[in-house]
This record gives C-alpha cells, sequence and structure tokens, in this order.
C-alpha cells in the first residue's frame, strides 16, 4: 500500500497549470527537497511513468475508436506490436470472448486507415483467430475524470505547430520541458523554427481556451491502490435521452472517468475506476436506480500495460 504522503503527491500533481515543485511545496508544507525526494521515490518505484498533460479530443477534433482483439496468452508478440503503434493509448487484458482492448487516438482519416492497416498486418501475422472489432466513439463526455466543454461554445484556431507542442508536452518523461527545450526539440525533430516567446504564447493560448485540460502525471492506479478497472457498456431505454443521461448523469459520478457515445446497440461506454471491486456492483445498483437504463455489459480489466492519469479523491 502506497504511503499516505506520498499519495498525496500523487493529487497534487494534477493542476490546471504547468506543475511547480515550488507551489506544491507550499500547499502541502513540505519543503522543496521532501518533494522532490518523495517525487523520485514514487519514480524509482515505478508507480509514476511520466509527466504529461490532458487535452480536449472535442476542441482538436481527435478520433477515439476501442478495438477489441481476440487472442490467447500464448500469442505474446501481439501485445509487443501493439506497442509499437503511436496511436495505442491504451491496451488492457479482460475478460470475455475477447482478450484484449485498446484505446487509440489519431488526428487524421489518413493516421487511422495507416493504424489499421497496421493492426491488420498484425492479426494475420500473429493471431490464431485473426478477429477483432472496432467501437468508434462518436462523441466524449468526459476524459480523465474531467467533464468537457460542448465544443460548439469554443471557437479557436490551432495548427500542425500546435499539434506538435502538445507532442513534446504530452511525452516530458521525468523533467517538464522549458519553453527553450521545446523550441529546441522542434527544431531538431521536425525542422520548425520557433522562438522561445512565440513557444510561450501558443502555449498560454491552448491552456485559456481549453484544449490543454491539466497538467498531470501518468501512473499506474493499481500501485495506489484503486484495484478495479472496467468497461462499462450502457443501454438507456429510451435513445431519445442519450445525450442527457450521459452529461446530466454519468459525469456525475467520480468512478466514471471517461465517457463515449458510440454506434453500438449498447450506446455508451464508459470507463470506470474503483478502489474496491464491491464498489463497482454499488455503482452498477445507483444507475440502475435512475430507471433510465435497459441493460449494461461490463468488462472487467486483469491488467493494464500503459500508466494513466485522473484526478484523486
Amino acid at each position: 500500500m502506497i504511503k499516505k504522503s506520498a499519495l498525496e503527491l500523487v493529487k497534487s500533481l494534477n493542476l490546471k497549470s504547468k506543475i511547480q515543485i515550488s507551489k506544491i511545496s507550499e500547499n502541502l508544507n513540505w519543503s522543496r527537497n521532501t518533494v522532490k525526494s518523495k517525487l523520485q521515490s514514487l519514480i524509482d518505484s515505478k508507480v509514476v511513468e511520466n509527466f504529461s498533460i490532458i487535452v480536449n479530443p472535442n476542441i482538436l477534433n481527435q478520433d477515439y475508436i476501442f478495438i477489441f482483439i481476440k487472442t490467447n496468452p500464448q500469442e505474446s508478440q501481439i501485445l509487443t506490436e501493439l506497442k509499437k503503434i503511436p496511436q495505442v493509448v491504451m491496451i488492457d487484458g479482460i475478460f470475455g470472448e475477447y482478450s484484449l482492448i485498446t484505446k487509440c487516438v489519431f488526428n487524421t482519416k489518413d493516421e487511422f486507415n495507416e493504424m489499421l492497416r497496421k493492426f491488420d498486418l498484425i492479426i494475420s501475422s500473429y493471431s490464431k483467430f485473426k478477429k477483432y472489432r472496432i467501437v468508434e466513439a462518436i462523441k466524449i463526455y468526459k476524459i480523465n475524470g474531467i467533464n468537457l466543454i460542448d465544443k460548439s461554445k469554443i471557437n479557436i484556431k490551432f495548427d500542425d505547430i500546435d499539434y506538435e507542442i502538445i507532442r513534446v508536452l504530452k511525452n516530458q518523461k521525468f523533467k517538464y520541458q522549458s519553453t527553450y527545450d521545446i523550441s529546441k526539440k522542434l527544431k531538431n525533430d521536425k525542422n520548425i523554427e520557433i522562438s522561445q516567446s512565440a513557444v510561450y504564447k501558443r502555449i498560454k493560448y491552448l491552456e485559456d481556451n481549453n484544449v490543454i485540460l491539466r497538467y498531470v502525471i501518468k501512473f499506474y492506479p493499481k500501485l495506489i491502490d484503486y484495484h478495479g478497472k472496467f468497461i462499462l457498456m450502457l443501454k438507456p431505454k429510451d435513445p431519445r435521452e442519450y445525450e442527457e443521461f450521459a452529461s446530466s448523469i454519468l459525469q456525475k459520478y467520480r468512478e466514471i472517468k471517461e465517457i463515449y457515445r458510440t454506434g453500438e446497440v449498447f450506446a455508451l461506454l464508459c470507463i470506470v475506476r474503483v478502489k474496491e471491486i464491491e464498489d463497482y456492483g454499488k455503482l452498477l445498483l445507483d444507475l440502475y436506480k435512475t430507471n433510465k437504463i435497459e441493460d449494461t455489459y461490463s468488462y472487467f480489466i486483469l491488467d493494464e500495460q500503459y500508466p494513466t492519469s485522473f484526478p484523486i479523491e
């Protein structure tokens, strides 16, 4: 079990603005050296994977899909190859007809087609079953524990340089990139010439317009005592109430970290996090008490291959 002080630090590393050791030190009433030491301990013990950001996929026009894959433990090469695909941001082992579920994020249709080509190659090369199922997210209501603002209420402009800045901010290892670091990396990686001040202005613009939602750390939930992760698929009684049910009821539950509308019969897909497995049953009972649900289907997550981030209660 993670120490209470370390858990407080994990809670503190999820902020609207760029994470600063001095600010965390002040908020927790710890010395800067204590904060640094405890953070290093979390890194060394593999609780924390890297610094990152949470972005609003609706504003960025990013598409999300879930791919369920039928495989078996002897086909480990499938997992190895899936991890090489940059658009794959989640890989979980599950119970049921399918053995793996992946979450994939892409910015363009070309990216999607290329990713699908890679999936076809991996499945045809390494899978005995050669079977997978794609579930496309039509709308996203909640991501990483954060309720999303309706895209129609926001009108901003961004370009390829903004996407590249976001790419750098999302993968920062154990040191937040300065504007100088980002400027240098864009030059080295993409041959993009941009000054430090221009980088700062672009980041500030993305923050002010709710494109960058949080500065976070990515961690492994089981290591901070979140033992239950579920994929919950819901079929509301009345299709006319999908929107209201997702935005007015589901968004209120802190256990429900992500909410997607899909084109499936079970049209709402949720990612649920609970500290104890029994808490998931309580959540289901509470949802049925709304008298809005016709049926549900649940997948229990056996293991997570990638870290994640969400606000800790």
